[in-house]
């Protein structure tokens, strides 16, 4: 006679099993996700993990192509009247009231290239800066020279911040309830995205 497989004994008393959290639903749909798109912008939550396509040219990546968690943030605008009390008093505000959100997404080669190019001028223009901070500090310039080196030390690192953010595929413009506002996907990675409303969070 053939044996019957044993079964697991039912204890009546113990307590149900909650059910699997699932992601947040998008506003003014029925999807339920961890990002979505309103208009022009891409709207994300923290743990997002994006189509592998190229958020800048919408095309599809490989296996082998860019692909990483870039973390992105956003302060609000108010916070930068932290510099009437000096750099301190910024940096605290910035730290305390930043919002953030870590966002796995795609790069085609030519886009990843044309990001690591600037950030690459990027850092040779704070390293300019540098060297013209160390020549006023160590170096015996003549008076004639100061004004020209913090003149091009300024303007090195007004440019570095400038090519920096132009580096950057994806940035934020908002925030609310969890949500971060995203500015700078191509139109046609945001066709792969479903719609929701920004409004309605």
């Amino acid at each position: 006679m053939e044996e019957q497989p044993a079964t697991e004994a039912i204890n009546p008393y113990s307590t149900p099993s909650a059910p699997p959290a699932s992601p947040p639903a998008i506003p003014g749909g029925s999807l339920t996700t961890t990002f979505f798109k309103d208009d022009v912008f891409l709207i994300v939550r923290d743990g997002a993990v994006l189509p592998p396509s190229c958020v800048s040219t919408g095309d599809e990546t490989s296996d082998n192509d860019w692909r990483k968690q870039v973390p992105l943030s956003w302060n609000p605008p108010w916070v930068f009247l932290g510099l009437l009390g000096g750099l301190i008093p910024l940096v605290i505000l910035i730290l305390v009231c930043q919002k953030k959100a870590k966002v796995v997404y795609s790069l085609s080669p030519a886009a990843s290239k044309r990001m690591l190019r600037l950030r690459g001028i990027g850092f040779g223009l704070l390293a300019l800066a540098g060297v013209c901070l160390l020549a006023m500090i160590f170096g015996s310039l003549p008076d004639e020279a100061i004004g020209y080196t913090i003149v091009t030390m300024i303007l090195a690192l007004v440019a570095s911040v400038v090519l920096f953010t132009a580096a950057t595929p994806l940035k934020a413009i908002g925030h609310k309830n969890g949500w971060l506002k995203v500015k700078g996907a191509d139109a046609r990675f945001l066709e792969q995205i479903p719609q929701g409303n920004w409004a309605g969070l």
